[in-house]
């Protein structure tokens, strides 16, 4: 409060100013030094923040409930779906797509001999 008066300090006081302005200086250059590490560490650590997100996504994306439906299941869903009685799959492009979702799915479409 002493800024938005009058005060003129002493010499006592005035000492004491400079000591705290010295000492506001050096924590001005500690902390300047410490956010200058930092921008230099963060892209690091945001790129592991990335990669570590990613994985997990990987991981994640194996515990899906459709992973643990049995394959003659899948089968019957497919065949059901490209049957005359829903006719989900319109073409042959439908098949093609399913056969593309994944290697799992590829060799399940191809061994429905109905389908073809």
């Amino acid at each position: 409060e002493l800024v938005r008066t009058n005060f003129v300090p002493d010499s006592q006081n005035y000492s004491k100013i400079q000591d705290l302005v010295s000492s506001s200086e050096l924590s001005i250059h500690s902390l300047e030094a410490e956010v200058s590490n930092f921008k230099l560490v963060l892209p690091l650590l945001e790129s592991r923040l990335s990669n570590i997100r990613k994985f997990k996504e990987f991981q994640h994306t194996l515990l899906a409930p459709i992973r643990r439906l049995p394959n003659e299941v899948l089968a019957e869903v497919f065949a059901y779906a490209c049957s005359e009685l829903i006719n989900i799959c319109f073409d042959r492009d439908t098949i093609w797509s399913l056969q593309q979702v994944c290697t799992r799915w590829r060799m399940i479409v191809r061994n429905i001999p109905r389908l073809w």
